[in-house]
């Protein structure tokens, strides 16, 4: 299989190839009409592998990755990208509940910031903890109705006759 030897700070990448051929494929030389187009193709496709093979927390992970690409971050630790969105969404909902005004993009912030042990201590107290088994819960169920009209649209599948 082919194999990315460089990295993008040098403006360019290279791949070795199976047959042995080292190729390099710069960003400077392709028209800059196309940069846009690369440059959306490269978010979109940013996005989607972040969450490959996680289809149940895709959204969570989708809108950690982009919130990440906003605030100038190219990365964040894979475990933590759905569970601060969660959180936060969580945070937001306990502080409404309790009457409280905040600001989201510094309960964002703040979340982001926190190290790993104090973000898991507050996902343990329990009114934050219900919370996020009910924003779970919603999104299941989003996802659980958007399956079921999905399927009544679907064309019918006769078992007895796939398993012959």
């Amino acid at each position: 299989m082919p194999k990315k030897v460089d990295t993008e700070e040098t403006g360019a990448f290279s791949v070795k190839f199976e047959n042995g051929a080292l190729e390099t494929f710069r960003l400077a030389d392709i028209p800059e009409a196309l940069h846009p187009t690369l440059a959306l193709h490269g978010l979109g496709q940013k996005i989607v592998d972040s969450y490959a093979g996680k289809r149940a927390e895709a959204h969570d992970i989708a809108m950690a990755v982009y919130e990440n690409l906003l605030n100038g971050e190219w990365s964040l630790r894979g475990e933590a990208m759905p569970r601060i969105t969660i959180l936060v969404r969580a945070l937001l909902r306990v502080a409404e509940q309790a009457g409280q005004t905040v600001d989201e993009a510094k309960v964002k912030a703040t979340v982001s910031e926190m190290e790993k042990d104090d973000r898991k201590a507050l996902e343990a107290n329990p009114k934050v903890k219900a919370v996020v088994e009910a924003i779970k819960a919603e999104d299941a169920a989003k996802r659980l109705e958007a399956a079921q009209e999905a399927a009544q649209n679907a064309p019918a599948i006769d078992v007895a006759q796939l398993i012959g």
